[in-house]
């Protein structure tokens, strides 16, 4: 059995088995999600770690406890520089400027044009409406433009460019 530490939840946290030397740049190609660094907001990426990923991490109100063989980061980036959709409305005025429709019967569903999100921000994030935002999308008549939304494991986001972004190690403290 490990040992737990206790550490205070950042609120934007990225959990990792490995330590972060440095940010790169993520070029975008379209596809259903960015490529880039994930991070969580408060605890409901760390819930999904622990729950669905079978991470050894134990997740409370305000910490979370696990071994010394994870790495807790504080992600910190400058808000302006981030797309965030926090309504249904955001994310149809988002799919109307990025959504790519397939030109396949076989792939009914649509993809994102990551490399134009690009050229306006340096990452995109949900807010605390994750799971409404994710109900309402299932029940629109073309709701399969939004399966790349419900792919999503929560309020999250994405940081594809390193610049106006800092990662900073909190776990373990060695």
């Amino acid at each position: 059995m490990p040992i737990f530490y206790k550490y205070k939840i950042p609120k934007y946290n990225h959990v990792s088995r490995n330590l972060i030397k440095s940010l790169e740049f993520n070029r975008q190609t379209i596809r259903f999600k960015p490529k880039g660094l994930w991070f969580g907001i408060e605890k409901d990426w760390l819930k999904f770690l622990q729950d669905e990923l079978g991470y050894t991490i134990k997740v409370g109100r305000k910490y979370l406890y696990m071994p010394n063989n994870y790495y807790l980061y504080e992600v910190r980036f400058r808000k302006e520089k981030i797309l965030k959709i926090s309504s249904f409305e955001d994310l149809e005025k988002f799919q109307k400027e990025f959504d790519i429709p397939s030109e396949s019967a076989d792939t009914p569903y649509n993809l994102i044009n990551w490399p134009k999100v690009a050229e306006k921000y340096s990452g995109f994030m949900v807010s605390k409406n994750y799971e409404k935002i994710r109900k309402k999308a299932e029940k629109a008549t073309n709701r399969e433009i939004y399966l790349w939304f419900s792919m999503l494991d929560g309020n999250t986001g994405c940081i594809w460019s390193p610049h106006y972004t800092r990662v900073i190690k909190k776990a373990p403290v060695k």
